[in-house]
Parts: C-alpha cells; structure tokens; sequence
C-alpha cells in the first residue's frame, strides 16, 4: 500500500501549479499523493480502463446473481459494473474456502494487464462459508475499478477497509474519489492548501492538495507563519 511520504519543507510561492494530466493517464504518479491520511489508495499497476466494468459468472456464482448485482449497484453514478459474459473482463466464482479464507479474495497474482496498466482480465473469488454479502461483492469490485485496502482504524467508515468491521453501506465520496482518479474520470485537478500537521514531529504546516479529489501535492507545503498566525508565502491563516 502506498503512503503519504515526508513532505519537501520547500518554501512556496502560493501560485496556481499546470498539473494537469490526459484524459485516461496510466500514472498519477508524481502529481498527487494519496493513502491513508485522505481515506483513499489507488494500485496503480493494476486497474480497470474507462468506467464501465463488465463481470462474468463463473464456478458457482450464479446462485448469487442478485448479490453480486447489489454490491456492483453500491459504486452507481460513479462505475458502471454490469453483468457481461461475452464482453467480461472479469471472472467471479464462489465456492466453500472454509474458516480459514476471507471473505472475498480479489486475485491480482491471476490478473493480466496491458502496457497501460489496464486490465486485460481479472479474477474475484466469494467465500460461501460466510455467505456472500453486497459489502462483500461492492469491496472487492473496489479492487477490479483499481484501489488498495485501507487499514488505518480512522477509515472503517470507509468500504476500502480492509475487514468487515467496515461501517459503509455503499461506496463512500471518499471512495469514489479515488476511483475517479485512477480511472481518468477526475484527472484535472485544482488546487488549494490544507492546513495540517506534518513531519518533523510538531511542525504546522499548509500542503499544497486538490480540491476536488483532496490528493496531495508531492513536496509542495508551506511551513512559515508571521505573528498574526498567517502562512508568509501563501496568506492563508492556520
């Protein structure tokens, strides 16, 4: 999982940055940071191409038709994920994994991509043991649309958690957001500060973020006030 890094102490001139990218890009690498601190996490070696994902039912999937359905429809007005045999990209199968597996297992390691890092197929497995839930289904075609797991206890209101402890009854806007980024559906970003704490320990400090998807500009923060609590380079107050 990728994390916000130690930000660049640079001084900035509080000037409106052209990083803007193409309509699909392989890579925000560069242009924004995200992770846990903004409650979203984008695997960008591995997502899907455009914003319609189409699935198709294998082993013994087909008894949980309308689940898989439900749990596509929690990501609605942001992903397309229809049924599609002759057109699927991607293969669901259930079966008894027993005590010992998780609940939904999305295989990356059987996963093809082409040279833009797009999927070419994909593979998500359903554990019948616990029964398959639309929680279940919605969080692992979070990780076919291109995002991580998220772990930190702050976001188990998010679906990207990565247990079952997670609170989200549809996909969140914070989930959303990262899936509009990584499907090229939000790549022109615009950009504002965020006050914040962040390292060295202590340090107040404004980053440089997108006010539309909240990712971070990599090194690009502001760490100087004057008397009146004001940051010297940009004029925005703490």
């Amino acid at each position: 999982m990728k994390r916000v890094g130690i930000i660049s102490l640079t001084l900035l001139i509080c000037l409106s940055l052209p990083l803007s990218t193409a309509a699909h890009p392989s890579s925000q690498s560069g242009i924004i940071q995200w992770g846990e601190g903004i409650g979203w996490d984008i695997y960008e070696p591995m997502h899907s191409n455009g914003s319609i994902i189409r699935y198709k039912l294998g082993t013994g999937a087909a008894s949980y038709r309308s689940t898989i359905s439900a749990g596509a429809a929690w990501w609605g007005g942001t992903v397309g994920i229809v049924e599609n045999t002759a057109l699927a990209v991607g293969t669901i199968e259930a079966f008894n994994a027993g005590s010992n597996g998780e609940a939904g297992v999305f295989r990356r390691s059987r996963s093809v991509v082409d040279s833009s890092k797009h999927f070419l197929s994909w593979e998500m497995e359903l554990n019948t043991y616990y029964g398959v839930s639309q929680h279940t289904v919605a969080h692992e075609f979070g990780h076919a649309i291109g995002l991580n797991d998220l772990g930190d206890p702050s976001n188990v209101n998010k679906l990207m958690f990565r247990n079952t402890s997670s609170t989200a009854t549809t996909a969140t806007a914070a989930d959303r957001k990262g899936a509009e980024v990584i499907l090229g559906i939000h790549s022109t970003h615009t950009w504002g500060y965020k006050y914040s704490m962040t390292l060295p320990v202590g340090l107040k400090c404004h980053q440089q973020y997108c006010t539309v998807c909240d990712g971070f500009v990599p090194g690009h923060s502001v760490c100087i006030y004057n008397a009146q609590n004001i940051c010297t380079p940009c004029g925005t107050p703490k």
